[in-house]
């Protein structure tokens, strides 16, 4: 890639917001060149890695506003204290199939029952 090129193309990319492309679009087209990729191909590899990318900053994001605390993870939540019937519903809810049905999840409870308890695993769509 022409050197006289590289600033132009970094203000262009800058200007429409793509952080992503900025950060790799030299490393990949020098991967481009050296493994003989098509224009297409490279063009591909880079907006996937924008879309990665924006869909970090989007989880991190939403983490941040939910003001959740980090320390609490399903992992750190002590399900001894559950009953045996409510500890049924909490496996049956870690398994996730009311998302294939589109179900509603309403969860009732004393305060400090854990009802809150979040699950920090990062967002996969399904579909």
């Amino acid at each position: 890639m022409s050197e006289t090129l590289k600033p132009q193309i970094t203000d262009c990319l800058k200007q429409l917001r793509l952080p992503a492309f900025v950060a790799n679009f030299s490393p990949q087209a020098a991967l481009a060149a050296n493994e003989g990729w098509p224009y297409d191909r490279y063009l591909l590899n880079l907006c996937k890695l924008e879309l990665e990318e924006r869909e970090q900053r989007k989880i991190k994001k939403l983490q941040h506003s939910s003001r959740l605390p980090r320390e609490k993870t399903l992992s750190a939540f002590d399900r001894s204290r559950l009953k045996k019937a409510v500890d049924r519903q909490v496996s049956a809810l870690l398994e996730a199939d009311f998302l294939d049905r589109r179900e509603n999840v309403l969860v009732f409870g004393n305060p400090g029952s854990g009802k809150t308890q979040p699950n920090n695993y990062p967002y996969r769509a399904r579909g």
